[in-house]
């Protein structure tokens, strides 16, 4: 079954700098339905980006990622290529409208030293542009389970368990030779053992 997913990206490939785009950076399906007052709307089911950090663990602000550029292959998937501090960074995100599931290959030097991960934040739905409200982390639930532990499997696997009111979805997370965690309420971490970043993110009912 084919579904309407739509995934908006910044120059990372990802959503790592919504604050610098004219339009919201979303992630959606036709199924990811909200209804407030009598009327139905899309939501955003997350915002997927990179955390890129210092040797002290401070965020590296988006002007110190230079050298951009952006080009779509013939695959239909998109590469991105950027420096952070004076380190490349390679990353090609596919999408699978199919399975409502993003590929990301990411390759830098910053990854194996935890200085570059996905983050997956989780909002409440709203009716906004935008589709998010970041301010109501009480109004639903987010749950992480480890499927595949490290060590048991080429591709580790989790899921984020989620409750909204009369809603309830998964995120199902897989990653190779990686580390998937809790970082902040409703926002998880996947960090890679080695200089590529390889996971698959997909939404389901």
């Amino acid at each position: 079954m084919t579904h309407n997913f739509t995934f908006c990206y910044d120059f990372t490939g990802l959503q790592s700098f919504p604050e610098l785009e004219l339009s919201p950076l979303i992630t959606t399906a036709d199924w990811a339905i909200h209804s407030c007052n009598g009327k139905e709307y899309n939501f955003n089911l997350a915002r997927i980006g990179f955390i890129f950090e210092d040797e002290n663990g401070n965020i590296i602000p988006p002007h110190r990622l230079q050298k951009i550029s952006q080009a779509e292959e013939k695959s239909g998937a998109l590469h991105s290529r950027f420096t952070v501090d004076g380190e490349l960074c390679n990353v090609r995100t596919t999408i699978c409208k199919d399975s409502c599931t993003i590929e990301v290959i990411a390759e830098c030097p910053l990854i194996k030293s935890d200085r570059m991960y996905v983050n997956i934040a989780l909002p409440y739905p709203s009716h906004e542009p935008g589709g998010s409200d970041w301010l109501a982390d009480d109004k639903h639930q987010s749950q992480l389970y480890h499927i595949t532990e490290a060590g048991d499997a080429e591709f580790n696997e989790s899921t984020v368990e989620r409750n909204m009111n009369d809603m309830r979805l998964n995120v199902s997370i897989k990653a190779k030779n990686s580390r998937i965690g809790h970082r902040l309420t409703h926002k998880y971490f996947i960090k890679s053992n080695d200089e590529i970043l390889h996971a698959f993110i997909s939404f389901k009912q």
